[in-house]
């Protein structure tokens, strides 16, 4: 789709000036851009800058549906090819996609399920051929169910939300010191800033070793951390062992709404510095929102200590559709085969 915009310049012709109108041509994905730059409320998993890096420049796109010249859905995508076949998957580091949708301006529950449904059937009837496509939505979108009349299938993941950081730190504050010990890490050391490529390489290994996904090459991940140090939005906090050596990372990421947390564990991480970490990333995130939703496998005991400290936990969707033989071939054998065509 190319939207088209009208730009009045204004010229000297020698007896004043005349007012010159010029067309100018934007694709969807330059749209999006300037979208980006105007709705804070796009979750930061979704704005261009972080697809440029996660993704790469040119390794996304974005289908659009708007209404009288406004935008009232986007919905971008990683594209990954592989032999003949065009796929999307999610990207590393990033914890969630989606669509974005605009609210309805209108007050009636049914306008507004109504108004959804309407976006996200004619974003889903935009998309391109894809062989296989899959995606994570953030716990914010709840309604799968025009993705389920199209074909597509889900599973549940859980997040776990802390909607009031500041309520978080004063239970802390006058919680008896034997209970405080559940936040702080036995022997391990927590520090803020990147490992270096060894000693990332080395987690990262451990984590596949682990069948633990969403890391990155350390490049990408360097490049994300510079820019969300540039933009201040975001940190990366690691738990070293006695020997130096990473057990454990988290990414933390944060927009004007919420701040999210990426959890990776290795082979030696211990749920004290799990806990320790998270704690870390509270008090960071404190100076920037009042909001944290962590993402990442946890243990079960420290599933107990974050919702002891009044965490909730919140189903969000990963859905995906095959459409070609070979992607449904693998679906059959199972979800993780497709990572491997």
């Amino acid at each position: 789709m190319i939207i088209t915009y009208y730009q009045d310049k204004h010229v000297l012709n020698g007896e004043g000036e005349v007012k010159v109108t010029s067309a100018v041509s934007l694709t969807c994905k330059e749209e999006f851009r300037i979208l980006c730059k105007q709705e804070n409320a796009i979750p930061v998993f979704n704005k261009d800058w972080w697809l440029d890096l996660v993704c790469g420049e040119d390794n996304w796109d974005v289908v659009l549906v708007e209404a009288d010249g406004i935008i009232q859905g986007a919905w971008p995508y990683f594209i990954q090819r592989k032999f003949n076949h065009t796929i999307s998957k999610v990207p590393a580091l990033t914890p969630f996609m989606g669509v974005w949708i605009r609210p309805s301006t209108s007050s009636k529950i049914y306008k507004k399920a109504h108004h959804e449904k309407h976006v996200c059937n004619e974003l889903i009837n935009k998309l391109p051929n894809l062989s296989f496509i899959s995606q994570t939505f953030g716990s914010h979108f709840t309604n799968w169910q025009p993705f389920y009349w199209k074909g597509f299938h889900q599973t549940v993941n859980y997040s776990h939300l802390i909607d009031n950081i500041l309520k978080w730190k004063e239970l802390k504050m006058v919680m008896p010191a034997r209970k405080q010990k559940d936040l702080h890490s036995g022997g391990s050391v927590i520090k803020t800033g990147l490992p270096s490529v060894h000693e990332y390489q080395s987690f990262k290994d451990q984590c596949k070793k682990r069948k633990q996904q969403g890391l990155s090459s350390y490049s990408v991940f360097n490049k994300v951390y510079e820019a969300l140090k540039k933009l201040d939005a975001g940190e990366v906090i690691c738990c070293t062992n006695h020997t130096g050596s990473v057990e454990s990372l988290m990414l933390v990421v944060w927009d004007s709404n919420s701040a999210y947390t990426i959890i990776w564990g290795g082979k030696d991480s211990n749920d004290d510095s799990i806990i320790s970490m998270v704690n870390k990333a509270v008090d960071i995130a404190s100076l920037n929102v009042n909001k944290m939703e962590f993402f990442g496998k946890l243990s079960l005991d420290n599933e107990k200590v974050l919702v002891k400290f009044g965490a909730n936990q919140l189903p969000y969707y990963s859905i995906y559709k095959a459409n070609r033989f070979l992607y449904r071939l693998a679906l059959f054998f199972g979800f993780d085969s497709i990572g491997k065509i």
